[in-house]
C-alpha cells in the first residue's frame, strides 16, 4: 500500500492517523545489510574497486534502471557506508573492500568491519542506544517511530524488520547492556564480561568522559562518551542528535508584546 492516503481517506481520516500515513519517514534503509554486502560483492566481482556509472552497476545487478528497487538499493549501500561516489558515478568503499577481501572463515577484524557497517545509518544507532540493545516488541518500536520520530506506519514496519535481520546478520545480541555503573560495581572476570559486551557494540575510544555544553539556559546539556572520538563517530553523533531534534526540542517561546506607549504623560 502506498504511504500517500487518496483525498477522501485524508478527508475523514482522524488527524492522528494522518500525522502516520501522509508524507515520507526519515531516511533508514531499505534493505538489510547482509542484502547489502551481496549487492556489494557483485560490484567487486564486475568492477571490482573502480569507479562505475551507477547504470552499469544496476546492469551488474539485473535491475531496471530507475525504479524503485534500484534507488532503493544503491541508496541503502551508502547508508551502510559501503559504496561512495557522486556526480553519477560510485565505486565500494574501503570499508566494503576490508569485508569483501577478507576470504577467512574466522576473521574477528571482518567481524568488527560488519559491526561498523550494522551501525554505520544513525537511525540504527538511536533504536540501540534507545532499547540498550534489547528490543522490544515491534508494536512498541512502531509506536516509538510513529509517534515520536515521524515515520509512516510502513515505513516503521520495514524499518523494524530491516534492522532486526541486520543485527542479526552482524552477531549483535539484543541482550540487556547493563550500565556503566553495573559494571564498575562488579569485580573479577564478571566485570571484565560486562565491559567486553559493551566494546563489542560501541567503537573503541579513549576514557569515558563528561563534557558539558554551554548554552542559554539554566540547564547544560552534557556529552558522555569515551573521548575522543574519531572524525566519523562525531559525525555518526550529529546526525543523530539532528534525527532526534522532534522528541527532544520544543518550540521557542513567543517574544513578549512590546507595551504600548503611555498616553497619560503630557510633554513637558
Amino acid at each position: 500500500m502506498d504511504d500517500q492516503t487518496n483525498e477522501q481517506k485524508e478527508e475523514t481520516a482522524p488527524e492522528a492517523t494522518k500525522k502516520r500515513t501522509q508524507g515520507r519517514s526519515p531516511s533508514y534503509p531499505g534493505i538489510d545489510l547482509e542484502r547489502a554486502l551481496n549487492l556489494a560483492g557483485v560490484i567487486w566481482e564486475k568492477e571490482r574497486s573502480h569507479d562505475a556509472p551507477i547504470e552499469a552497476v544496476w546492469d551488474d545487478w539485473g535491475m531496471k534502471h530507475r525504479t524503485g528497487p534500484a534507488l532503493v538499493a544503491i541508496a541503502a549501500l551508502k547508508k551502510f557506508g559501503l559504496l561512495d561516489g557522486a556526480g553519477g558515478k560510485v565505486r565500494l568503499s574501503t570499508l566494503a573492500l576490508d569485508i569483501l577481501r577478507d576470504e577467512r572463515e574466522e576473521s574477528p577484524e571482518k567481524a568488527e568491519r560488519i559491526r561498523e557497517a550494522a551501525f554505520k545509518p544513525p537511525v540504527h544507532v538511536e533504536l540501540w542506544e534507545k532499547y540498550k540493545g534489547k528490543l522490544p516488541t515491534d508494536a512498541n518500536v512502531k509506536w516509538y517511530l510513529t509517534r515520536e520520530r515521524g515515520f509512516t506506519d510502513r515505513g516503521a514496519e520495514e524499518l523494524i524488520q530491516q534492522f532486526r535481520r541486520t543485527i542479526s546478520f552482524a552477531g549483535v545480541k539484543e541482550t540487556d547492556l547493563q550500565s556503566e555503573q553495573q559494571g564498575d560495581k562488579l569485580n573479577g572476570e564478571e566485570g571484565k564480561r560486562v565491559n567486553a559486551r559493551t566494546a563489542d557494540i560501541l567503537p573503541p575510544g579513549g576514557p569515558v568522559r563528561e563534557v558539558p555544553i554551554p548554552i542559554p539556559g539554566n540547564a547544560w546539556p552534557i556529552l558522555k562518551a569515551a573521548f575522543p572520538l574519531t572524525k566519523d563517530a562525531w559525525g555518526q553523533m550529529l546526525a543523530v542528535l539532528k534525527a532526534m531534534e522532534a522528541g527532544l526540542t520544543r518550540p521557542d517561546p513567543e517574544p513578549a508584546p512590546d507595551a504600548p506607549p503611555d498616553l497619560t504623560q503630557k510633554d513637558s
